[in-house]
């Protein structure tokens, strides 16, 4: 899923397991291990927002983003319409 993102596993892993409220971690094969029980509808609907909020340009909606850290901060620049612009960092629980 990383891949297709174009998305540091890390980060991906934090939020998940920051909405999920759980721990967990990426094993020998880079498989994610969650803690606990959930079901295949949850883990999407977190997926769902982290495609909208780290994933797609908050502009023209186009997927094709990068993700980059500048001091403290993300953010989401664009490459097809060169919008920049900061996304929230990683809260832990659910909001």
């Amino acid at each position: 899923i990383c891949k297709t993102l174009h998305r540091q596993p890390k980060h991906l892993l934090d939020f998940l397991l920051a909405e999920l409220g759980t721990s967990g971690s990426v094993d020998g094969n880079s498989q994610l291990i969650i803690k606990g029980r959930f079901q295949q509808k949850q883990i999407e609907n977190v997926l769902r927002r982290y495609i909208k909020e780290y994933v797609t340009c908050h502009t023209c909606r186009s997927p094709d983003t990068i993700l980059q850290k500048d001091t403290r901060l993300f953010f989401l620049q664009c490459e097809t319409c060169g919008s920049r612009c900061s996304v929230a960092s990683i809260k832990s629980g659910f909001q």
